[in-house]
């Protein structure tokens, strides 16, 4: 499933030794450049201890005058080139800063294809090429799942956003000339930063996203909105505490952050929750609310490869008469269907020793809010069609259910999760497609 990710400065710092002097090598990329320096990427417990594998990742590169001689290439640094460790493939690339002459810093962000959690990989920087015309490209930097990132690099193009979407915040923007890496957005917490709405932006609430940024605040006990993207997340901080909403959701609070440093910061939306990363460290999570729905098909494998295949949708636990699916984040169940069945007429599908009517819609709820909705009902005096219950006890998916028609006799399933991580769980290889694996266990449980 796709991950949107929205970017306000870097999401990715690594220990970075950078070699100044150009060795003899039983390779060279291209002979026309006359220099080249090896830089080590560590994620190990010595370098930036990634604990997951980071997949595609931009990563900061720091050129200065005590790992890089800037005498050595061009005033402009157009003749810059990264190339990945086989010392063939040359690297997408851009700089966020180049000052070859006064400073002699320079920002790269250099994008690699893979980056593995607790290993040491490298690139190289070539340089030294007279000839060289300028080979930095900002936009093929980052993918399509990057919706927006703004370096803030200077006053003139202070807004701009360096992905191919051009989601450019509005003017005027107010720099900090020295912020964590470079220079910085200055907030004074009355006038907000504007982006303007786009097809790019436009995230529903439990839609999969991540949101990173580097903060430094002005007090230990700051207060107030750090980002928002209306109806799709918000980010803020409360007498120093970070949070983030989403799908009317909170997340826990976190501890406070300390001093009045820079700290890296982190949201992520994705399978129904919510998580807050101060500094790489879980900060608060919470869950959001899901949304449920069960419909028939003629045929399942037909229904799974549409799906699945054609849609996206992550396949989790499985029947001989169902499928759970994950579709972009929401609670997808296809179930096996009498031909004439299919569309508007009701039908019973047979469940874990239940008779379940379907189609059905309704929310996947953490346990608490369950419960209560559940009082609320009763107290309303409104009769179940199926009580509420505990199903699937101690089997993977384990939750607590409820069913009950609407006046019009529409169904509704509200269901509650014990493990929510569990909401599209499977129980057998997912490659082999194989659609028995839960029915044993059920059936076992069911004699139990």
């Amino acid at each position: 499933m796709t991950q949107l990710r929205v970017l306000l400065a870097c999401s990715l710092l690594l220990l970075l030794s950078l070699l100044s002097a150009p060795a003899a090598a039983a390779s060279w990329w291209d002979g026309k450049w006359n220099y080249r320096a090896k830089i080590d990427l560590n994620t190990n417990s010595a370098g930036a201890a990634m604990t997951e594998p980071g997949g595609r990742a931009q990563v900061l590169v720091r050129l200065h005058s005590g790992n890089f001689n800037f005498a050595d290439a061009k005033e402009d640094g157009s003749d810059v080139r990264f190339i990945a460790a086989d010392d063939r493939t040359p690297l997408k690339y851009h700089f966020e800063k180049y000052d070859g002459l006064v400073d002699q810093v320079a920002l790269a962000w250099v994008d690699v294809p893979k980056l593995d959690a607790n290993a040491s990989s490298s690139v190289f920087v070539y340089f030294g090429n007279p000839e060289a015309t300028p080979g930095s490209d900002p936009k093929g930097s980052y993918d399509a799942d990057n919706v927006a990132v703004f370096h803030f690099a200077n006053q003139g193009a202070a807004g701009t956003d360096t992905t191919a979407y051009g989601n450019n915040a509005q003017a005027p923007l107010t720099l900090a000339e020295t912020a964590l890496i470079g220079s910085g957005l200055q907030l004074d917490g009355k006038a907000p930063v504007k982006v303007p709405a786009s097809a790019s932006l436009n995230l529903a609430a439990a839609q999969p996203l991540t949101l990173s940024a580097w903060i430094k605040p002005a007090g230990a006990n700051a207060s107030g909105v750090i980002a928002s993207l209306p109806g799709a997340l918000t980010l803020l901080i409360e007498q120093g505490v970070v949070y983030a909403e989403a799908g009317g959701v909170r997340t826990s609070a976190g501890a406070p952050l300390v001093g009045e440093g820079w700290a890296h910061l982190a949201v992520r939306v994705d399978a129904g929750k919510l998580a807050v990363y101060v500094n790489g460290a879980p900060a608060g999570e919470a869950a959001i609310a899901q949304f449920h729905l069960a419909i028939g098909v003629h045929d399942l494998q037909t229904a799974r490869a549409f799906y699945c295949d054609v849609l996206g949708a992550g396949q989790g636990r499985s029947t001989k008469n169902l499928i759970d699916l994950d579709f972009y984040g929401h609670h997808l169940v296809i179930h096996q269907a009498p031909q004439e069945a299919v569309g508007d007429a009701a039908f019973g599908s047979a469940f874990y020793g239940e008779t379940v009517k379907v189609p059905h819609f309704g929310i996947n709820l953490n346990w608490r809010d369950w419960s209560a909705l559940a009082e609320r009902i009763k107290r309303h005096g409104y009769e179940f069609v199926d009580p509420p219950h505990v199903r699937m006890r101690d089997l993977p998916g384990e939750h607590a259910t409820m069913f009950l028609n609407d006046p019009s006799g529409n169904a509704l399933e509200f269901k509650a999760f014990r493990n929510h991580d569990e909401v599209f769980a499977t129980i057998f290889a997912s490659h082999t497609r194989e659609m028995e694996g839960l029915d044993g266990l059920v059936e076992k449980a069911a004699a139990a």
